[in-house]
């Protein structure tokens, strides 16, 4: 069936709900949708950033896409607002007008407020619906892995079966459990008849009720995982669940909000959804939706079926009236178009999947390669074993490399080796091609083409991890030498005496606690830090290789486990993730060791969304591929639905479960499908060239012809091209040169020394903390900042692994003090990091206004002071927490407590990044003390609570240069209303005990006096001077004028310990246990200006 299109302009794109733009390749895809919601948003006041939903498949793709937008819409607000449009910017050219400052400002909103957008992957939208929705969304995060699920329930219920003397294969039963969780919306489905001497012969009742309970049994055991996996759903699980949320009839006021907030959805790579990814999407944007939902792709790019895209989803919901595609291509050559215009005429790619005919761009070069046509097919004659295209290939990349020359800008310049890629679809191949260019002396690099979880790194790495899990298996810790970790070979590691033995085993136990401490990537910094070890993985030949393929292991592995403290077995468990995913995955493939001039040899898959001067494509292009073996798996397939007209069903083969090829109509389905995408596959690859694209062709051997041709046939035959015989050959293999050696340079003759440098390494650029800044300014021997003595305490939340031990027990005067028999409950607990932490943590998650304010403090307790040390003490932090939000604050902030604080008045945990000065400007740490003590001078503050500390922190102890990015995170920033004014405050959770022995009341420690003290010992001012103005930048980004910007009124720190309700005790209108201060007029900005080297 022919599909109809009509042209995508973006000037005039007539857009409507359901809207679906194909993008051939090199059409501009991602240009398009940067240009769609660019336009969107100048053109109607109502849509904001915000209201913009765009999803795609990957982070990677989401992390561009994202970067793209934002530069679209940078270029054409400067582009409003000078009111001259960039020549080709037609976008732009079309907003020039009457409204275009107006358009101009909605755009500059927008860059405002982009942090606000979702430009993200499906499964980061759907965990932000099972959030909103109160449900778990912590999809993927490896604390349960879904195969050890499967693996037990199977177990079991296989173990049940025999019982009842059903016997099943459990790695066969476990398949297709896994195969119907990843696809929800699919049936199990299995043979009804079977095809006897041309007599359909329906199976018999016994047969029948067979398959009927192995389907009971596979639905059992799906039910059964997904029961074990509801608090740790994994991505498929989200996006099943984010489907239902939506569906339920309760959830009506979620999915009114989702409807009010997205006014705009793209829908990236739309080919590569599934049926119920655009269920989600058809509930929040239904057909009678004055909403817009739209979808860019390219069906004929559709190559990721391994991986659940459904192409049949996409086809279901295209409608022809809403059907625009992209017909510019802007990738390549014209007459290298034509060519592969003219091979892909009347192609189609899968049912209602046409070749849509490309056009090169204006201006494009007619040509730029010279000594050969854009199109080369290479015949090699009949060919059966794939090996045999190996030679060949290295042949016809070094023919290129002698006789080619691309022309550019009017000048023409030899074919270099990285001017080539060869894409091929086996992992082998690629490695062979590989080692025939080095032995003709061409440079090649893989990416793609190997499992990065293979190779020599990654098995050092995984027995290390293995030593670490059992340091007590002296053949692992062996195992473990024979690494450049340590040196040892598996000839020596064997003859390694017992003390090495031990010294190895004592330093993978250190390793091991970093791991546990710190994460993956803290372990990878411990032993690139190891000179030795550095050398050693670097050193020869394979050097490059091995320190890529170690980046790349310590990434993957840092990524599955959260970058967080993890033991080893965790990480071990990800290691049997990686190594489960399908050969084609991007994630596992080898990167490219190096950017030395060199021929890159890819997969297909890996080369998707790339681009290169000159293509070599090796293959057999087999309609049919043989299943992974490491992986088996039941047959998919989808066919007409049998109980609902005019609908398609993905069916999976429960038969499987009994043996192979028990359901014929399945096996014949996936075939065709493999077949489709093995066309698509073929499109792909031919579309990477920006000038040249030389195809090896190998046929059948007519005597084994099959019933499925290769895609290739006919390809070859002299007549296929002679319309366009200007822009395409066919050559045969007999015609392809030999040549010596490639030699890219002129050798040199004479000795190689190291050149002389006479000048020196300055770093000019830092990232900085404030925690960075105390502990290396100038004289670290300036410990106390206040002047009557030591500091008092203070430790209890700063020091790295410190515990303070408590008194327990208090005096009478406190009781009678405080009028209560337990005043300070926190007081009993022992202080250190980590009770710092726990308790910013409870603070961070509860509702300060509830009725039930005891009730909620509980229910935030028992879900985050999960450890031994602190579960004790469960009662006495309820009752403090309690007491601390109940506290009348005093000082600036009056007789408000916390408990009056609503969630939409306070930010919890707010990381920033803030711009510094450049090292040239000389900006020192002390600079910031200037600024404070001017600014306390200007308005009279001589006497300023602050000041001694301000006129330390202004001399050289902190002559500290500050220059390049600050960052840090503030705990808490909180909004007060007072005398109808809203002020912020910069504020923070301090646990420190700060009353000492001799102290008349422990209650004493608390008071203004007592905090003053330990906010000088500690350079809290100082932190809340930096965190006040990394607030200030972010508000003045958004204000429309300075006028506009709130109140940063000043700090408040609140010392848990000593906040204990109404009784606790005033001294001059300050609240112990509440450290307020407030700002001089002008601060934030003065700082500002500081910090930037403004005027400097």
């Amino acid at each position: 069936m022919s599909v109809v299109y009509d042209d995508f302009n973006i000037v005039d794109p007539k857009l409507e709900n359901g809207t679906v733009i194909e993008a051939s390749a090199g059409t501009g895809k991602t240009y398009s949708v940067a240009s769609i919601v660019t336009r969107a948003i100048a053109m109607n006041e109502n849509i904001r950033i915000g209201n913009v939903l765009v999803t795609t498949f990957t982070r990677n793709a989401a992390a561009e896409l994202r970067d793209r937008i934002r530069r679209r819409i940078v270029s054409t607000e400067a582009q409003l607002r000078e009111g001259v449009a960039l020549p080709g910017d037609h976008l732009a050219g079309s907003l020039l007008g009457p409204d275009q400052l107006e358009r101009a400002a909605r755009l500059a909103r927008a860059l405002r407020e982009f942090d606000t957008a979702t430009i993200a992957t499906i499964h980061a939208v759907c965990a932000r619906i099972l959030t909103t929705a109160g449900l778990p969304s912590a999809g993927g995060t490896g604390d349960v892995d879904v195969r050890d699920v499967i693996e037990e329930v199977v177990n079991d219920a296989v173990i049940w079966e025999a019982n009842l003397n059903n016997v099943y294969d459990p790695s066969r039963l476990a398949a297709v459990v896994e195969a119907r969780l990843a696809a929800p919306l699919s049936v199990l489905g299995y043979e009804t008849a079977a095809v006897k001497r041309n007599e359909i012969v329906p199976i018999t009742a016994e047969v029948k009720a067979e398959r009927d309970h192995v389907v009971e049994v596979i639905e059992s055991c799906v039910s059964r995982v997904r029961e074990r996996m509801v608090n740790q759903p994994t991505f498929d699980d989200m996006l099943r669940r984010a489907a239902e949320v939506l569906a339920d009839k309760s959830q009506v006021a979620l999915v009114a909000a989702l409807r009010q907030k997205y006014l705009l959805a793209v829908i990236d790579e739309a080919q590569d959804t599934d049926k119920l990814q655009w269920s989600i999407f058809q509930s929040i944007f239904p057909d009678s939706s004055k909403n817009m939902l739209l979808a860019v792709g390219d069906p004929k790019q559709a190559i990721y079926r391994f991986r659940g895209a459904d192409i049949d989803a996409y086809l279901s919901v295209r409608e022809d009236e809403k059907l625009l595609t992209l017909r510019e291509n802007w990738r390549s050559d014209d007459d290298l178009i034509a060519a592969l215009n003219h091979l892909f005429d009347g192609w189609e790619f899968g049912t209602g999947i046409n070749y849509i005919p490309v056009k090169a761009r204006t201006g494009a070069p007619k040509s730029s390669i010279v000594g050969v046509k854009p199109l080369s097919i290479i015949s090699l004659g009949a060919v059966t074993n794939k090996t045999r295209i190996v030679r060949p290939t290295a042949l016809r990349v070094r023919e290129i490399l002698e006789n080619v020359q691309i022309a550019t800008s009017g000048k023409t310049r030899a074919v270099k080796p990285g001017d080539i890629c060869v894409l091929v679809t086996s992992r082998n191949t690629g490695a062979s091609v590989e080692s025939a260019l080095r032995e003709m002396g061409v440079s090649a690099v893989s990416s793609g083409t190997e499992n990065v979880m293979q190779g020599e790194m990654a098995t050092a790495i995984y027995n290390l991890l293995r030593a670490m899990d059992e340091p007590y298996e002296t053949s692992r810790i062996r195992l473990a030498a024979a690494s450049p970790f340590f040196g040892a070979s598996l000839a020596t590691a064997g003859a390694l005496d017992d003390e090495t033995v031990e010294q190895i085993r004592r330093t993978i136990s250190l390793w091991g606690s970093t791991l546990r401490r710190r994460g993956v990537a803290a372990l990878a910094a411990s032993l690139r830090a190891d000179l030795e070890i550095a050398a050693r993985i670097v050193q020869g030949s394979g050097g490059e290789r091995r320190e890529t393929d170690f980046a790349h292991v310590i990434e993957l592995l840092h990524s599955a486990t959260l970058g967080v403290g993890c033991t080893p077995a965790e990480v071990l468990n990800s290691f049997k993730d990686f190594s489960q995913l399908e050969p084609q995955s991007e994630i596992i493939s080898r990167r490219v060791e190096s950017d030395k001039d060199a021929v890159q040899i890819m997969t297909v898959h890996a080369a998707k969304g790339l681009e290169f001067p000159i293509v070599v494509v090796a293959d057999l292009w087999k309609t049919v591929r043989a299943k992974n073996p490491k992986k088996p798996s039941p047959d998919a397939f989808y066919r007409d639905s049998p109980t609902n007209p005019g609908e398609r069903e993905h069916v999976i083969d429960a038969t499987y479960v009994l043996g192979s090829d028990l359901f014929s109509e399945a096996k014949e389905g996936r075939k065709q499908e493999e077949s489709d995408e093995v066309k698509r596959l073929f499109y792909v690859a031919l579309t990477r060239a920006r000038h040249h694209v030389s195809l090896i062709v190998a046929d059948d051997d007519p005597a084994k012809k099959t019933k499925t041709p290769r895609i290739v046939e006919g390809l070859a035959e002299p007549a296929r091209f002679q319309e366009v015989s200007d822009v395409a050959e066919v050559v045969k293999k007999e015609n392809i040169q030999t040549y010596p050696k490639y030699v890219s340079v002129q050798e040199s003759k004479e000795d190689f020394s190291t050149a002389p440098f006479a000048g020196s390494v300055q770093q000019t650029y830092s990232r900085l903390s404030f925690s960075g800044i105390t502990k290396n300014r100038k004289y670290k021997q300036v410990e106390n900042l206040n002047l009557e003595g030591e500091a008092r305490g203070g430790y209890g939340d700063d020091a790295e692994s410190e515990i303070i031990s408590m008194r327990s027990g208090y005096s009478d005067k406190d009781v009678a003090l405080l009028a209560t028999p337990d005043p300070m409950p926190l007081a009993h607990i022992s202080g250190g990091t980590y009770f710092g932490k726990v308790m910013h943590t409870v603070y961070e998650h509860i509702d300060f206004t509830v009725a039930d304010l005891p009730s909620e403090v509980a229910r935030v307790v028992d879900a985050y002071v999960t450890g031994s040390l602190l579960r004790e003490h469960r009662q006495e932090i309820i009752d403090g927490v309690v007491l601390s939000l109940r506290t009348p604050l005093g000082g600036l902030i009056g007789p408000t407590t916390l408990s009056e604080v609503s969630s939409v008045d306070r930010l919890n945990e707010l990381n920033f990044e803030m711009g510094l000065a450049a090292l040239s400007h000389g900006v020192m740490v002390n600079n910031i003390g200037k600024v404070l003590v001017h600014c306390l001078e200007r308005d009279d503050r001589f006497n300023d609570v602050l000041m001694p500390y301000a006129r330390v922190l202004a001399s050289d102890a902190f002559a500290v240069p500050l220059y390049g990015l600050m960052n840090g995170s503030i705990d808490t920033l909180i909004r007060f209303s007072q005398d109808a004014q809203e002020r912020l405050f910069i504020t923070d959770w301090k646990s420190n005990r700060l009353d000492e022995d001799g102290m008349a009341y422990i209650i004493d420690g608390y008071s203004r006096e007592s905090m003053v003290n330990a906010m000088e010992h500690h350079h809290y001012p100082l932190q809340a001077l930096i965190y006040g103005t990394a607030v200030h930048r972010y508000l003045r980004s958004r204000a429309g004028s300075s006028k506009s910007l709130p109140v940063i009124a000043g700090m408040a720190y609140f010392f848990i310990r000593g906040m204990v309700g109404e009784p606790t005790p005033m001294e001059n209108e300050h609240r112990h246990g509440v450290f307020t201060w407030e700002a001089p007029q002008g601060l934030w900005q003065e700082l500002s200006d500081e910090i930037s080297g403004a005027g400097k």
